[in-house]
C-alpha cells in the first residue's frame, strides 16, 4: 500500500452549522492554495498530537479565522485521505507559557493582572481624533505595576470584560486601522514602546517585554513588567505623576506628604 504524505499551512475559514467540519484554506510547500472541507475530528486531540489549547474555543474547536495551522494530509493508493495536525509542531506536551496565558485570560484581574480591549480605543472624549488616551492609560498601568508592592505584572490587550466574563476580541482589526500607520504588528508594537519610553523611564522600558500571542482564534498583545531590582520610583510624564497599583486598581498619589513619603520608603 502506497502512502502519500503532504504538508500544509491551514487557515480556518468557517465551521459547519453542526460543528462537524471546517472549511479550510490550505497552502502547500509550493505556495499552491485551495479550499477543502475537513472533518473537525481530524484536527482534534489524539494519542500523538494535542490540539493547541491557546487556539481553541470553549468547545475545544478552532474558531473561524484561526490562521497558520500546521497540517499534514495522509493518502493511500485506494483513495482514503485524512488530515491531521503536524506532530512536528504540536506534541502531547502542553506548553507552559501558553497554558499560563490562557489561565490569565480567564481569571479575574488582580494586583499583577490587567485586561484591556484595545490599545487605542476609546478615544479622548474631548477630542475624538485623539487615540492616545487609552494608550496613556495602559502606560500608567505599566508604571503602577512597577511601583506596586511586587514590582511586576501583566497586561493583556485584546480582552473585553463584561459582567465578570472575559471575551477574547483580539487586536488584529485595530492593527489594520488607518491611525496605526502601516497596519503591521511591528508598527503597532512600536507605538506602545515609543510611548512607554517617552512617558516613563529607561529602567521601566528595559523591564517591560511586549509580544503578540494567538488565543482563541485572535491575536492579543501581552505586556509583561518585571521591575524587581530595577531602581527608582517610576514617574509618568513631565509633571512626574505618581501612580501605584494596589489590588486590582490603580491609584494616583496627589497629596504632597504622601507623595514624598512614598518616594522615601520605596523599596525595590
Amino acid at each position: 500500500m502506497v502512502i502519500k504524505i503532504e504538508n500544509f499551512t491551514g487557515d480556518i475559514l468557517s465551521r459547519s452549522f453542526d460543528n462537524k467540519s471546517y472549511r479550510v484554506s490550505l497552502t502547500n510547500r509550493y505556495g499552491e492554495s485551495y479550499v477543502e472541507s475537513i472533518p473537525t475530528a481530524h484536527l482534534a486531540d489524539n494519542n500523538r498530537v494535542r490540539a493547541p489549547r491557546g487556539l481553541r474555543d470553549d468547545n475545544c474547536l478552532f474558531p473561524s479565522g484561526t490562521r497558520g495551522l500546521r497540517l499534514v494530509s495522509i493518502e493511500n493508493d485506494i483513495g482514503y485521505k485524512r488530515y491531521a495536525l503536524d506532530s512536528k509542531f504540536y506534541t502531547d506536551e502542553p506548553c507552559p507559557l501558553l497554558n499560563k496565558l490562557m489561565e490569565d485570560i480567564f481569571k479575574p484581574e488582580g494586583l499583577e493582572l490587567e485586561k484591556k480591549s484595545s490599545l487605542f480605543h476609546p478615544a479622548d472624549p474631548s477630542n475624538t481624533n485623539d487615540h492616545t488616551a487609552q494608550l496613556k492609560e495602559i502606560i500608567k498601568q505599566c508604571q503602577g505595576m512597577a511601583n506596586s508592592s511586587t514590582h511586576k505584572g501583566r497586561i493583556i490587550v485584546g480582552l473585553r470584560e463584561k459582567e465578570g466574563k472575559t471575551t477574547v476580541v483580539g487586536v488584529e482589526k485595530e492593527i489594520a486601522e488607518d491611525f496605526v500607520s502601516g497596519g503591521t504588528q511591528e508598527l503597532y508594537l512600536a507605538h506602545f514602546q515609543n510611548a512607554l519610553q517617552n512617558l516613563t523611564s529607561p529602567q521601566l522600558m528595559l523591564a517591560t517585554h511586549a509580544h503578540f500571542e494567538e488565543a482563541c482564534g485572535h491575536t492579543v498583545l501581552v505586556i509583561d513588567i518585571d521591575y524587581t531590582c530595577k531602581g527608582d520610583v517610576v514617574f509618568f510624564g513631565n509633571n512626574h505623576e505618581l501612580n501605584v497599583r494596589i489590588a486590582s486598581g490603580m491609584y494616583k498619589i496627589i497629596n504632597v506628604s504622601a507623595y514624598i513619603s512614598f518616594i522615601r520608603n520605596f523599596k525595590n
